[in-house]
C-alpha cells in the first residue's frame, strides 16, 4: 500500500496529463464561502470546473475576520488587473451535520477551547444555531465591510448534506 503523498502525486501526474493553463480571474466572477468539512466539497456540490470561482474555506463557512481579509485582497487584485473595480458574485454555503453546530453545547465549546487554544468566544460566535440566522449574519458582516462593494449579489445556500441538494436561503444585494 502506498503512502498519501505518493498516492497524490500519482494523482497529480494523470492531471496533469490533460492540464490546461487557466486565466487567473474566475469566469464567473463568483467567490464562494463554504466549510472545510470534507463531505462538503463546493466543487462538485455545485458542479464547479476549475477557474470558474474563487472559493474559500473554513469550519463552518463562516464570515470570520480572515475571510473578509482575503476577500479584500482578492476584489483589490481583481479590481487591479480589469482596471476597473470588481463586484463579484458572492455565495455562502452552510450545511446540516455541520461540526460547528456542536458549538451549541457550552461544555463541548469549552472542552475545544482548552484542546485547540482557541478562545471559547471565537467558538460561539461560529457556532450555528440555525441556518438561516447564521447565514443572515454572514451576509450583515459583508454588508457591513467597506471592502466589500456595494451591488455585489450574495447567495446564502444550505446544503443537506443526506440528499446532496443545496437550496437559496435568500439571495440579496450588498448595499
Amino acid at each position: 500500500m502506498k503512502n498519501v503523498p505518493d498516492q497524490l502525486l500519482q494523482r497529480n501526474e494523470a492531471y496533469a496529463q490533460h492540464h490546461e493553463p487557466l486565466a487567473p480571474l474566475p469566469t464567473l466572477n463568483t467567490i464562494v464561502i463554504s466549510c472545510v468539512d470534507a463531505r462538503i466539497d463546493p466543487a462538485h456540490i455545485l458542479g464547479l470546473a476549475p477557474g470558474e470561482a474563487v472559493v474559500l474555506r473554513n469550519a463552518g463557512g463562516r464570515v470570520t475576520d480572515a475571510v473578509l481579509q482575503d476577500i479584500a485582497l482578492l476584489i483589490a487584485m481583481a479590481s487591479r488587473a480589469m482596471q476597473r473595480p470588481a463586484q463579484p458574485e458572492i455565495v455562502l454555503i452552510h450545511h446540516t451535520d455541520c461540526g460547528v453546530e456542536r458549538l451549541r453545547d457550552a461544555a463541548v465549546v469549552q472542552g475545544l477551547s482548552n484542546a485547540a487554544g482557541i478562545e471559547a468566544a471565537h467558538l460561539h460566535a461560529i457556532a450555528i444555531h440555525d441556518h438561516a440566522a447564521s447565514l443572515r449574519e454572514d451576509f450583515e458582516r459583508l454588508e457591513t465591510c467597506a471592502l466589500v462593494p456595494a451591488g455585489s449579489r450574495v447567495t446564502a445556500l444550505r446544503h443537506d448534506q443526506r440528499s446532496g441538494r443545496a437550496e437559496i436561503v435568500f439571495q440579496e444585494d450588498l448595499t
